[in-house]
């Protein structure tokens, strides 16, 4: 990478922007999660993430009608609306720090916010770039081949 995309790249993070990342991976439960059609992205220091892919890896029943995306799992729920911080988690309202949004016709969703209101634990690897959520502990081979 050249000096001058070094600099844009600093001068996107000073700004709050959209940074890409090719090496941002998202783990659950130690396994990598592959996006499909469209890759987790870095924005106001929030991981934004394709809605179904996350909500798959979760292992949530997703819901998407309108602008509403629905999450459930294990008696939680969430409720999120496209470019609205207003959301609903088990039938509260809360107020989230960034929106759910669509971008060139995918719809992503904040990662932690969607992870840890259905109950689990997030953390994020600068180093890395990695987002850990649920378990750290690595799959022996044969929970990795189920």
């Amino acid at each position: 990478m050249s000096l001058g995309a070094l600099d844009s790249v600093a001068q996107a993070a000073e700004s709050g922007k959209v940074i890409g990342s090719p090496k941002l991976a998202v783990l659950v439960d130690a396994r990598k999660v592959k996006f499909e059609g469209g890759d987790p992205f870095l924005e106001d220091n929030r991981v934004q993430v394709p809605l179904r892919g996350i909500g798959e890896a979760l292992g949530a029943k997703i819901g998407f009608s309108g602008k509403t995306v629905t999450y459930e799992k294990n008696g939680k729920s969430i409720k999120l609306t496209l470019g609205s911080k207003a959301a609903t988690v088990d039938g509260k309202s809360v107020t989230m720090d960034t929106v759910a949004k669509a971008i060139k016709g995918r719809t992503y969703v904040p990662l932690r916010f969607v992870s840890e209101n259905l109950g689990e634990k997030v953390e994020w690897d600068k180093v890395g770039q990695w987002v850990w959520v649920g378990s750290k502990d690595v799959p022996t081979l044969e929970e990795a081949g189920n």
